[in-house]
């Protein structure tokens, strides 16, 4: 089987389909499945799907759903050109249910995650992020992972993740935002402000929080690339708290994140964080600065003018006391 497609090796029935199951420990039973034609399958078996029926689950662009009188449920991929997207959603629905207590609860979800691929879909096919939208994620999720998981909840830490969902900022924890940006490199040394509210939050706490990545390839001792970051982090979430991970998906498509081959391709190294308090006089442009007529203002930051604002984050400080 190569690149991960798990359908590739399944020869192609006579009649009907052929599966084979994913998972015996999962409380659904779901297969990966080919049909006569060759299609790619999905198929899930429930148990009295009381209350049910097709008209339940969204259309999805690039899927047929179809839910049989024995309660089984099958997704088909239209388009076998598109199975890294197929097999991205699958992964999400088999992630979702895997700590739902029944089946009933299970039906739910599935209808949830495939609400949100509806939405993800319908502005027509996924394109892979930027170069620049990659170190970016890579950034948040470094400061999920490192900063938050240690110290919170991990629901609760996912739902402080807000970067997704168009706020300000990309952290709001409790009275405190975090804005967090990435940097390639060392020098030069500045990092690119977006917007005059991304520095001028209401609540009373705000922090700069800066990760210098650096390229490298797969061999050097440490590199990692966003693929394997995010499978990462879902095996903790999965591990820690299962319910958490439909959040942490949601999120990530939000994102424009799908998982696809590519994201394993440009690899990095951590080489250092940085965290500045920005307070008093942090050089930063706010909305009473600008004046009338003037919009979407951008602008960088020299962080070699911001050593006096180097701070550390404060439940992180109030922990290590």
């Amino acid at each position: 089987m190569s690149n991960n497609n798990p359908w590739e090796d399944i020869t192609v029935p006579s009649q009907n389909i052929k599966a084979r199951l994913i998972d015996s420990n999962h409380p659904i039973e779901i297969s990966w499945a080919v049909n006569q034609e060759g299609q790619y399958l999905l198929v899930l078996v429930f148990n009295n799907l009381e209350n049910c029926s097709i008209n339940d689950f969204p259309k999805v662009n690039g899927f047929n759903i179809f839910l049989t009188d024995q309660d089984v449920l099958v997704i088909t991929l239209n388009n076998k050109e598109q199975w890294e997207l197929f097999y991205s959603l699958c992964q999400d629905l088999i992630a979702s249910t895997r700590s739902c207590d029944n089946h009933t609860d299970a039906v739910n979800m599935l209808i949830r995650r495939l609400r949100c691929w509806q939405i993800f879909l319908s502005s027509g096919k996924p394109k892979i992020l930027s170069d620049e939208k990659i170190r970016g994620l890579i950034a948040e999720l470094i400061f999920l992972e490192f900063h938050l998981f240690p110290y919170f909840e991990m629901d609760a830490a996912i739902e402080y993740w807000t970067g997704p969902e168009d706020s300000s900022q990309d952290f709001n924890i409790q009275s405190t935002v975090v804005e967090v940006k990435s940097q390639l490199g060392e020098k030069p040394s500045t990092v690119r402000i977006s917007s005059v509210n991304q520095l001028c939050p209401e609540l009373p706490e705000l922090y700069l929080h800066v990760v210098v990545l650096g390229k490298s390839d797969e061999s050097t001792s440490g590199a990692f690339n966003l693929f394997d970051l995010i499978n990462r982090i879902r095996k903790d979430i999965l591990d820690s708290n299962p319910l958490a991970i439909e959040r942490f998906n949601d999120l990530l498509l939000k994102v424009g994140y799908i998982e696809k081959t590519e994201y394993k391709k440009n690899n990095f190294i951590l080489l250092n964080e940085k965290t500045f308090e920005v307070r008093d006089d942090f050089p930063r442009i706010c909305p009473k600065d600008v004046p009338i007529g003037i919009e979407q203002v951008r602008y960088n930051v020299n962080l070699a003018s911001c050593e006096d604002f180097l701070s550390e984050l404060s439940w992180e400080s109030s922990n290590a006391s």
